[in-house]
């Protein structure tokens, strides 16, 4: 893991609900399963957040460098360009080396939880992720980010 890179530290004492507007985040979705980021969308939406949705690691690359979103959620099975390479490809770029990373997969291989963390996530979540799990991590991330 990048020595300069926070590690995300999950408490039960963080806020369980974001504060619309001054605790809401920015999130970016890279999932190539459309079913499955759409959901996801509905949820964080819920929650207060605002969405952008990637279903490959080339758009989700672009729209980051575009948008420049709070957290990024990655699928690590990704066709083409992996979870791994864009986590690789976000910690290489100084201008998304900040955002937050949290790696989303089916898989429950403990080597994928290794992986994940020396490509540079700061989080690796198991599909399919609990609501108040995600909620919980998403109001600690907007609680202490910067600004």
């Amino acid at each position: 893991m990048n020595p300069t890179m926070k590690t995300l530290q999950v408490t039960p004492e963080g806020p369980s609900t974001p504060v619309p507007g001054k605790h809401s985040l920015s999130v970016l979705v890279i999932d190539d399963n459309r079913e499955g980021a759409r959901t996801l969308e509905l949820l964080l939406t819920s929650f207060g957040h605002s969405i952008r949705l990637a279903h490959t690691g080339p758009t989700g690359l672009q729209k980051a460098r575009e948008e420049r979103p709070d957290v990024v959620l990655c699928d690590l099975n990704l066709p083409g360009m992996d979870g791994y390479e864009v986590a690789k490809a976000f910690r290489g770029d100084p201008a998304l080396a900040n955002i937050h990373l949290l790696a989303l997969t089916g898989c429950t291989d403990g080597d994928n939880d290794a992986r994940s963390f020396a490509a540079g996530f700061e989080l690796h979540l198991v599909k399919p992720v609990e609501p108040a799990e995600l909620r919980l991590i998403l109001s600690i991330l907007a609680t202490h980010r910067p600004g």
